[in-house]
């Protein structure tokens, strides 16, 4: 094995069970303090291990100088049962596996501890175990290659040896560490990254919950303002809608504690049996505020697949935004139809509001755009998103101080 394939494999064998280490700590939820000593001591051991018993190479003298390279990281991290574990394993190997002398190896290493307790004690930085180790070693190496491994080759081919194998050494220790800390930094980073980006949706998703509940709340309140104590029958006919707004209230705070994705309860339903239901709901509303609305349906029935509580909330949603665009200079009048074209349903809600503004059009949709002084521009984004779960798609076609029209397609549902 030639110099430098023997430092590659050994630097692959050094840093890959840490690099793995530094991974599953950063990916893993809520790891524990003995957990994550634990998982780091099973990789060192195991760069230690893969160096013995793969890495070292017997003719290259600078390649074995590394071994020790996962002692330093055991200074580093200031486990001192793990720095006495891999001291230990390292003076066997070397009494066992080398022409080294026991008693040498055990005063190196014991030397190697007094290091790490002396820098332990005083809290010394990283990088004075690599300092340190670094200068006894070379005493050390240089005596181990007069006597031990080389003693019959010249002085100039020795002091060669030690000078390349120190500073090899030297350096390898340091770009390894810092490598080490760079990822772990990098890895931090991200974790706190992905931490933001959770909040972020959490504070996304509260906005949306807010939003939509104001919409029910609001039709309940509206209702409420309108009970008369002296006429009971009508009285009762209100109280029935409340409490179907209540309803969906509740499931609506039911999909977003838990943050989730929309789910969806699939029937085959009428789209205009849905739309009818929902204007005649909202009609009073619009009466009180003398608007004028208008329903079409150019088909007896059109089925579609989809959500009822879902789709009945889209539409909510738009129409109570077409009443929201009501100008003080003309009567606000609201159209909806229904029509089949080939396999799709068209539903289209058209109003003679303020409209849209043409650099505002191109943002409808989008989490947190609106043009009101009190919205959140997240009602079109959930139901954009409601309608995209029912494979159809929605779009706006506005023009300023002349209306809105949206215009819903969804699959058409062949009965037979």
């Amino acid at each position: 094995m030639s110099f430098f394939d023997g430092l590659l494999v050994n630097t692959v064998f050094i840093l890959f069970p840490l690099l793995v280490y530094l991974i599953y700590v950063t990916y893993k939820k809520n790891v524990e303090e003995e957990y994550d000593d634990l998982m780091f001591e099973l990789m060192l051991f195991t760069s230690l291990y893969l160096i013995m018993r793969h890495g070292y190479g017997k003719d290259n003298t600078y390649i074995e100088f590394l071994i020790n390279i996962p002692l330093l990281f055991a200074f580093i991290k200031g486990k001192t049962s793990l720095v006495i574990s891999i001291s230990i394993m390292l003076i066997l190997y070397f009494t066992f596996f080398t022409n080294y002398n026991f008693i040498f190896v055990f005063l190196e290493y014991l030397i190697y501890f007094i290091i790490y307790v002396y820098g332990k004690i005083l809290q010394k930085e990283d990088t004075f175990y690599i300092d340190y180790i670094t200068i006894f070693k070379s005493f050390i190496f240089s005596f181990s290659v007069m006597y031990f491994l080389r003693p019959g080759s010249s002085v100039i081919d020795n002091l060669k040896t030690i000078v390349i194998s120190v500073l090899l050494f030297y350096v390898c220790a340091n770009v390894y560490y810092k490598l080490i800390k760079k990822s772990k930094e990098i890895m931090s980073l991200n974790s706190i990254i992905k931490d933001l980006e959770k909040e972020k949706t959490v504070q996304k998703s509260l906005f949306k919950i807010t939003h939509e509940i104001k919409n029910p709340i609001a039709v309940c309140k509206g209702y409420l303002d309108m009970i008369d104590n002296k006429n009971t029958k009508k009285n009762e006919k209100y109280i029935d809608i409340i409490r179907g707004e209540i309803a969906r209230t509740l499931m609506l705070m039911d999909d977003f504690l838990d943050y989730s994705r929309i789910k969806l309860n699939m029937e085959i339903l009428d789209i205009n049996m849905l739309i009818s239901d929902t204007c005649i709901s909202m009609k009073p509303l619009f009466n009180e505020k003398k608007i004028v609305t208008k329903f079409n349906s150019f088909e007896d029935e059109l089925y579609v697949e989809g959500d009822y509580n879902r789709l009945k909330q889209v539409i909510i949603n738009i129409l109570k935004n077409s009443f929201e665009s009501k100008t003080e200079n003309r009567k606000l009048k609201i159209e909806v139809d229904t029509k089949r074209i080939e396999d799709s349903v068209y539903i289209t809600i058209k109003d003679n509001g303020c409209g849209i503004k043409k650099e505002q059009l191109d943002k409808i949709g989008e989490a947190f755009f609106t043009t009101k002084s009190n919205g959140t521009g997240l009602g079109i984004c959930l139901s954009k998103e409601i309608i995209k779960k029912h494979r159809g798609s929605i779009d706006y076609n506005s023009e300023f101080n002349a209306g809105t029209e949206v215009i819903i397609s969804l699959p058409l549902y062949k009965l037979n």
